[in-house]
């Protein structure tokens, strides 16, 4: 597999990503780090409902603040597309060494999920869409 970056692709994974796809991972040649599960306890967060298992493994990404090995991490959801490379993050000056950047949550709402932001139905999507 050809590389686009300068950089190395890792994988943070739960111990729910099938062996068939960790395979499939390694092969091609990227790391995985396995990190536990992270959720809420039962009324620690008021806003959290576990039955929308939907973002049930949403809280593990919080997992990349303990990997300290590294100098600097960009997290990227796997359901994400790259339309080009994006090693200027890396070079990205921040104010200060504890700094993080970060984007804005989802600017569009394209199932119309009437507790999103008004501002938040932007379509980025071809025109038509529904």
């Amino acid at each position: 597999m050809e590389s686009v970056s300068d950089y190395p692709l890792i994988i943070m994974a739960t111990d729910s990503l099938p062996q068939w796809a960790r395979n499939a991972l390694t092969k091609r040649g990227l790391r995985i780090l396995d990190v536990p599960h992270l959720s809420p306890a039962a009324g620690q967060h008021s806003g959290f409902d576990p039955s929308f298992v939907r973002f049930n493994d949403a809280w593990t990404k919080l997992r990349i603040f303990g990997l300290t090995e590294f100098e600097r991490l960009i997290l990227i959801d796997s359901d994400m597309v790259f339309l080009k490379g994006m090693d200027e993050l890396f070079d990205y000056e921040l104010p200060g060494k504890d700094w993080i950047a970060a984007a804005p949550a989802c600017v569009c709402n394209p199932f119309e999920i009437a507790h999103y932001p008004e501002d938040w139905y932007v379509y980025l999507l071809k025109p038509g869409w529904r």
